[in-house]
């Protein structure tokens, strides 16, 4: 941000919402009724599985789909897989959430094996947006 006291503000604007559930429980909140696919991969560094978890549960016809090994971004590193399935979900409504054959899934590394829960307690510590295949220079010569 190019003023300062633009950041502050933006920070403050969320900082506000951390102490006020009392509003915040008074909203009467609604499930969605609303198909959804959740493309998730269980190690991101930003957000958690708790999320996918809880879009999950407030999105009532919603399947989450974790992609182990994968961080922040599913589409860059699983991007075949990803594809495919926003293919098959955006042709008809009963094909939308049906479990796909394993056997027929395309793996684009040995990351991106596929689950409807999270693996256990893994976060990303590689450079978010960045592909697990890529390689970096070791020194300047390179």
């Amino acid at each position: 941000m190019s003023d300062r006291c633009a950041l502050t503000a933006a920070l403050n604007y969320y900082r506000a919402f951390n102490n006020d559930s009392d509003n915040l429980n008074a909203f009467p909140y609604r499930k969605i009724n609303r198909t959804a696919l959740i493309l998730w991969g269980d190690t991101d560094a930003f957000l958690s599985s708790a999320i996918a978890q809880f879009n999950r549960e407030w999105v009532m016809n919603s399947r989450v789909v974790y992609f182990s090994g994968v961080g922040h971004w599913p589409l860059r590193v699983c991007y075949s897989q990803v594809n495919s399935y926003i293919r098959q979900f955006a042709k008809n409504e009963k094909a939308r959430l049906q479990q796909r054959d394993p056997s027929k899934i395309p793996k684009d590394a040995k990351f991106c094996e596929e689950s409807s829960e999270p693996s256990a307690g893994k976060i990303s510590h590689s450079i978010p947006g960045v592909p697990h295949n890529v390689t970096f220079p070791t020194s300047l010569a390179e």
